[in-house]
């Protein structure tokens, strides 16, 4: 699969590794003990937010899409760590287009992703593993630019 970038993804993808900070640790030898757990936590929306306020020419539509993209990761997650009590592991019983054997949490991973995406109104075509033909969104209120 190719995702094209643009310079401005690129920029911001660079600022992202540049504010990123580890934890704070407690040392014995610092007068004050910090916090392991940070008080005020800079999440993803919290950072897109900032960022897309200092760039004049932002229409919002990749903070939008990743915000969906973020949502569609926490259902996702939420799959995963119930997955033995809601019978989710093992296979689904089909091939995908690259001849793998399809797990049960393929298929929730990739509904998750197409109608999160889908929902953000941000895109027009998505490519998937699972799938041997695009998905082209032809609803003319949920499909992008």
């Amino acid at each position: 699969n190719t995702v094209s970038v643009t310079a401005a993804d690129k920029d911001q993808i660079l600022r992202i590794r540049e504010q990123a900070k580890p934890h704070k640790e407690f040392h014995p030898e610092n007068t004050m003990a910090k916090p392991v757990f940070e008080a005020d936590p800079i999440t993803l929306t919290r950072f897109l937010l900032s960022e897309q306020q200092k760039a004049a020419e932002a229409t919002g539509d990749f903070t939008i899409l990743m915000t969906s993209i973020q949502l569609a990761c926490k259902v996702i997650s939420t799959a995963v760590r119930k997955a033995g009590i809601s019978g989710l592991y093992g296979l689904e019983g089909t091939v995908n287009v690259q001849g793998e054997e399809v797990k049960k949490l393929d298929i929730i991973s990739h509904d998750n992703f197409v109608n999160a995406i889908r929902s953000s109104t941000k895109a027009c075509v998505l490519v998937s593993e699972e799938q041997e033909d695009p998905i082209i969104i032809t609803d003319e209120k949920l499909r992008g630019r």
